[in-house]
């Protein structure tokens, strides 16, 4: 019982001091509500959402606002935010998904590659109901109303890099975009 006790103690000290497993903490945490939730029954009509620092200390909460307020605007069925920034030890995981999503088989889907200046930094996963209207039309909307998330990350990324390696971020200029043009070139 004492050699249990012992390990149980060590390993809490790891976990607390974050030498040690406390982004799995962290991540068990958030399962073990999301489930326990799952019971209650309350139901938000927007939908649901869950969001993780995995590591760093960056605001990007806001961001991930305003992700969610551009999937409420385009009817977004669920969106999905992962940013890996280790330059600056910075990661953001985030889930947004309507309470009723539409039929599988009436969906499109997007995986959008983010990248600075050639260096992958995350992705923006979206999908959606189809429309009726012309595809190429309605995406085309959809790309250009990421733009205000593209220039936020861009800024933010910005303020809290090092001097050296914010010498490495290109700021799109006016009707250019790093989010476009990466789609385009993954195409």
């Amino acid at each position: 019982m004492l050699a249990f006790g012992s390990v149980v103690a060590v390993f809490g000290m790891l976990i607390v001091t974050r030498v040690f497993g406390h982004v799995e903490s962290l991540l068990l945490i958030s399962k073990i509500k999301k489930f326990v939730m799952s019971f209650t029954r309350e139901k938000r009509h927007q939908g649901n959402q869950e969001f993780m620092r995995l590591q760093g200390t960056k605001e990007w909460e806001q961001l991930w606002l305003t992700l969610t307020q551009f999937a409420e605007r385009f009817d977004l069925s669920q969106v999905r935010l992962s940013l890996n920034l280790h330059t600056i030890n910075e990661e953001f995981h985030a889930k947004w998904e309507r309470k009723s999503p539409p039929d599988i088989q009436e969906c499109w889907s997007c995986d959008i590659p983010l990248h600075l200046r050639e260096i992958p930094i995350g992705k923006v996963s979206l999908m959606g109901a189809c429309r009726s209207e012309s595809a190429c039309e309605w995406m085309g909307e959809l790309i250009t109303g990421l733009k205000p998330f593209e220039l936020q990350l861009i800024e933010l990324i910005d303020e809290h890099m090092p001097q050296a390696e914010a010498d490495h971020v290109d700021v799109p200029e006016v009707g250019e975009s790093p989010v476009v043009a990466q789609l385009s070139h993954s195409s």
